[in-house]
């Protein structure tokens, strides 16, 4: 395997099972032959490895464990002859695969880049990778964006589970994190069992050879920003609700707590030695304005006219005085000349507390565009900062720092990971629902731009086989009665992201055995066989994530297959898509698209309609967004992996908010989204808790929906009256709210 010409000579498709440029593909028959009999290739390999794999650990309960040694190791040598471009892929069932393929074709890419410039003059080098297209260096970088992650300097942020809880700091979770620290782990963050951080490609096998490891993966996740240029309209034949339900259950009720529990942390003490302040005067609150003329500083959010701020503001005399709240989103001070505008001009509040900042993931400043709205609405709030882009744990972590050490009475973040759990709580609702019940926390969310861009339904097997391989029948899953194995989407320009889920138990939300059975996504275009997921899921999380790149300038039309590579068929599966407006053409079942801590109880998810579109500004009832997510995703397993006697599906979104606002920060001079609407609400809570400050997040979450004004789900026939999955209770009633909040 001649290492100095095997990457640089094939097209980025041909690499890697794991890369691919379905542009290149599209564009290139040949191109997609290859590619399509590499696929078929590995997906024979990765059969015969299964096999070889159940031989050996089957071995010790036969008698003639020898022959059976000697039969998987002859499977085990076909499922590797004539296979370069798997050698690098180990045993799929072995310990490389706790850290997935996705990391493992970064580790590989890697170092073989690292040995080609070792094997090479520098300037050779440099001529090499120019042909490709790619600066000096940046091949790994090519292949990780076409994965959907970024590299940098080397490193990977990642997501893993231990076998031992890490946040209590006892001896063996103390020798763990020094075993990470060995092979340039850096730590973000640590929940339960969990570990957020980055760590040096190069050391990726090192980590999957460390005892303690059970599962690590890439982070992926983004924030509910909608960029402009996205927002579409697209007609729904009424949704997953609508379709295949007639009521629902209501979300579990918790207990009313009288007072908000006491905290360790001291209002504005510093806790992090890389947290910062920005400073600046507190502004009067200036008379009741015209329609959006600026408040509290040279610009205003639209939204403060469309939810009647000054009318709120003015029932008990509050600003949000005394009240804390924690936003997590992107980044706050990555363009620090920005902020300082900000501050000068009083677009922000006095004393805005950085826990931590995050340049690297994606330093938009999104934190900070959402701090703008919170300020706009509740003027005299103190606005604490923490990420939520590095990883699961930090992100649970964040939160109770926000909720403990900076006594936050509310906290709102615009933040999906998408390995969240859709049917059991994972670690971040777990962090959520501990600062509402400990803490008495009141926890905003945007419940997603997702639309109806999801599949959900019930796994129907099939077996299929292929002409050139007769000998091995696949299970795959049949959309309809006519046994259609293949459903066609539409993808846009730009990368798509699909994440399948089914119903097992999850190993990181504190499952001890995870999944019992393994689902993949298998991509075909033109009818060739592609692409693939095929992570391995036994004994981990049933959760595949699968980014489709469409290098072309115009959309592409794929098919998706659902195969059962292990294990018993799952009952309920459900896939939701993450892209710019990607459209499902057939077998759609418009379903629900929000889920993971958007989907908990102690969180109040909001959605979104445009700010003109209110009763404040002449349309009467508001018109929610139509990319504003769908909820209704049931729970199914509690954390430790037990069935749940009935689903439980909670009353989610609570209400809809303004977006489409305006805020000083670049890139968000039109803010549209739920990310936009849930800062506006969480606004109308701080004036709420100013004017009550013994009320608890159950009671606020009961006066936001008590007073809310209905709407109407516009995807369905006819006027939904009372709350449904699009708009909740309905489109916020700020002078409602806070009138009710008084004690």
């Amino acid at each position: 395997f001649d290492v100095s010409t095997s990457i640089l000579k094939k097209p980025l498709s041909l690499i890697s099972p794991k890369i691919v440029d379905l542009g290149e593909l599209k564009k290139n028959p040949q191109l997609l032959a290859e590619r399509s009999a590499m696929m078929q290739r590995h997906r024979r390999q990765r059969k015969l490895a299964s096999a070889a794999n159940s031989m050996l650990k089957n071995g010790e309960r036969n008698v003639n464990r020898d022959a059976n040694k000697v039969a998987s190791e002859d499977a085990t040598k076909d499922a590797t002859k004539d296979a370069n471009e798997e050698d690098d892929y180990v045993d799929h069932h072995g310990d490389i695969a706790k850290v997935g393929n996705a990391l493992t074709a970064l580790y590989t890419i890697d170092k073989e880049e690292k040995e080609i410039r070792g094997m090479t003059n520098s300037a050779d080098s440099d001529r090499r990778w120019n042909r490709r297209g790619l600066s000096s260096g940046s091949l790994v970088e090519a292949a990780a964006s076409s994965l959907g992650l970024k590299v940098l300097e080397g490193h990977i942020n990642i997501d893993i589970v231990v076998d031992t809880e890490v946040d209590i700091g006892d001896k063996e979770a103390m020798k763990i994190l020094s075993e990470l620290e060995a092979i340039g782990f850096i730590l973000n963050g640590k929940f339960r069992r969990n570990l957020s951080g980055s760590i040096p490609l190069d050391q990726i096998k090192n980590l999957a050879l460390m005892e303690h490891i059970k599962l690590a993966r890439p982070v992926r996740a983004q924030t509910d920003r909608r960029r402009r240029h996205n927002i579409r309209k697209k007609q729904h034949a009424g949704n997953y609700w609508q379709n295949h339900h007639s009521s629902s259950s209501s979300k579990s009720s918790k207990s009313s707590k009288s007072s908000k529990s006491s905290k360790s942390g001291k209002k504005g003490e510093r806790h992090e030695s890389n947290s910062y302040w920005w400073h600046r005067p507190h502004p009067t609150p200036a008379p009741t304005p015209p329609v959006c003329e600026p408040l509290s500083g040279l610009l205003t959010s639209q939204g403060d006219a469309a939810m009647n701020g000054n009318q709120a503001r003015s029932v008990c005399d509050v600003s949000g005085n005394d009240v804390v709240v924690g936003v997590i989103s992107s980044s706050f001070g990555c363009d620090p000349f920005g902020v300082f505008v900000d501050t000068e001009n009083g677009e922000l509040s006095s004393g805005v507390l950085v826990l931590d900042d995050d340049c690297d993931s994606n330093p938009n400043d999104e934190g900070r565009a959402m701090s703008q709205i919170v300020f706009d609405i509740a003027p005299g709030a103190d606005v604490v900062f923490h990420p939520g882009l590095q990883g699961q744990a930090a992100f649970a972590e964040g939160i109770i720092e926000l909720a403990e050490d900076a006594d936050a009475s509310v906290i709102v973040d615009d933040v999906i990971h998408f390995s969240e759990p859709m049917f059991a709580d994972g670690i971040i609702a777990m962090a959520v629902n501990r600062a509402s019940d400990e803490f008495g926390v009141s926890y905003f969310s945007s419940s997603g731009n997702l639309g109806t861009d999801s599949y959900q339904g019930q796994f129907n097997p099939i077996g299929i086989q292929f002409p050139d391989d007769p000998g091995n029948t696949f299970i795959v899953h049949a959309f309809d009665d006519n046994d259609d194995t293949r459903q066609s989407i539409m993808v846009n320009p730009g990368t798509t992201t699909i994440v399948l889920q089914w119903d097992e138990p999850y190993l990181s939300a504190g499952a001890p055995g995870g999944s019992t059975s393994d689902l993949d996504i298998n991509i075909y275009v033109n009818g060739d066989f592609v692409f693939t997921s095929d992570e391995e899921n036994l004994g981990g999380d049933p959760i595949e994530v699968l980014p489709i790149e469409n290098t072309l300038d115009t959309p592409l039309e794929i098919e998706i297959e659902i195969e059962l590579f292990e294990g018993s068929a799952p009952n309920l599966m459900k896939y939701v898509i993450f892209g710019d407006s990607p459209e499902i053409i057939e077998h759609d079942t418009n379903s629900p698209t929000s889920y993971g801590h958007f989907n908990t109880d102690g969180t109040i998810a909001v959605g979104a309609a445009y700010w003109r579109d209110t009763p404040a500004f002449g349309t009467s009832p508001a018109i929610h967004r139509d990319f504003s997510s769908l909820c209704g995703t049931p729970i199914l397993f509690d954390p430790m992996g037990g069935r749940l006697s009935e689903p439980r599906i909670l009353m989610q979104p609570a209400v809809v908010g303004p977006d489409g606002v305006a805020t000083s920060v670049e890139g968000f001079d039109i803010f549209d989204g739920t990310s936009a609407a849930a800062p506006h609400v969480a606004g109308v809570a701080a004036l709420m808790l100013e004017c009550n400050p013994g009320l608890t997040p159950d009671q606020v979450r009961e006066i936001l929906e008590t007073t809310a004004m209905d709407m109407d789900d516009q995807t369905t026939s006819g006027f939904d009256d009372g709350f449904d999955f699009t708009t909740g209770y309905g489109y916020i009633d700020a002078v409602g709210a806070v009138s009710m909040s008084r004690p």
